[in-house]
């Protein structure tokens, strides 16, 4: 399965985005990839296993919402990761320069 979260990662060190851009392109490729993944398995098994989950948090037993809160979770995560590439990436930046005399 691929890492969604060091691809992100790597999206915010090499790509040169600034802050907000590479938190949102985090943020909607994780989230997206996420969703597809969590819908399609809640087809799959026809919502049960979301539905069984849901009862169990505070969800009133909503599998798509369930669903949902998972989407937006991963691309927090996603987008979290983006944006610690490119503070990485300012940072080596810094540090790489030369001091003025």
């Amino acid at each position: 399965m691929v890492d969604y979260h060091a691809y992100s990662s790597r999206v915010g060190f090499y790509d040169r985005p600034q802050e907000l851009g590479a938190f949102l392109a985090g943020f909607a490729g994780v989230g997206l990839g996420w969703l597809v993944l969590a819908g399609w398995l809640n087809i799959q098994n026809e919502g049960h296993l979301s539905h069984r989950v849901a009862e169990l948090i505070p969800l009133g037993g909503s599998g798509w919402l369930l669903v949902l809160v998972t989407a937006v979770l991963g691309g927090l995560v996603g987008g979290l990761a983006a944006l610690a590439g490119v503070w990485l990436r300012q940072a080596f930046a810094k540090s790489h320069q030369a001091p003025s005399a």
